[in-house]
């Protein structure tokens, strides 16, 4: 009897642990219409799937979280900061953002994805036609694969980061491509930097491979 309602206990905890998935599109079809909305009433471990369309928001992830953009048909998802702010910013530890379209930022320091936490994986992701496209800010061991910075002035910047990986990135016609200051132990691994102003700059570095 005692063993059978330890079963029922550890069934009804385990049960209560799992995350949940939310889903995210425009036309009111999904469990929301707005990503920050989702992102607000998700807990630790949660998915958002946020469907093709135009989000015309500032999003802060401040939870550790997956977001994942849904191609349905449309494209990525594309989130428009209005020219104010950023338009991904990751503000906790442990965050996934995978398959979004970042545009239309304000000036420095916002961009696309404005990264400030740490352990982190950003994979393929635009951000195009912003101040700045993807930028790490005092941000260490993050990975940034597969993503594109396209026609920004600053296409990837690390700034008082260390210790992260950048792989298999296209860097294409930003003033400047990667931007790396004050900076260590970064990898940079095939990424392709092509048609910009500078390439690869790297400013007060301690120490970068790529």
């Amino acid at each position: 009897m005692v063993f059978a309602v330890l079963l029922t206990l550890l069934a009804f905890v385990s049960g209560g642990c799992a995350a949940n998935t939310y889903t995210v599109c425009p036309d009111g079809s999904c469990n929301y219409t707005s990503i920050q909305a989702a992102i607000d009433n998700a807990t630790v471990g949660d998915t958002i799937e946020v469907h093709s369309g135009t989000y015309y928001e500032n999003v802060n992830v401040d939870e550790q979280l997956t977001l994942k953009g849904i191609d349905t048909v449309f494209g990525k998802p594309v989130v428009d900061a209005g020219s104010m702010g950023s338009a991904l910013k990751l503000s906790h530890d442990g965050i996934v953002l995978d398959g979004f379209k970042a545009i239309n930022t304000s000036s420095s320091p916002n961009a696309g994805i404005a990264v400030y936490s740490n352990n982190n994986t950003i994979i393929n992701n635009t951000a195009s036609n912003n101040f700045e496209g993807i930028y790490l800010w005092y941000s260490s061991y993050n990975n940034l694969t597969g993503n594109t910075a396209l026609n920004n002035n600053l296409g990837i910047i690390v700034l008082s980061s260390s210790i992260n990986n950048l792989t298999g990135n296209t860097v294409l016609n930003n003033s400047y491509g990667i931007w790396i200051e004050s900076s260590s132990d970064n990898t940079l691994t095939n990424n392709t930097v092509l048609n910009n102003s500078y390439g690869i700059c790297l400013v007060f570095q301690a120490t970068t491979t790529t």
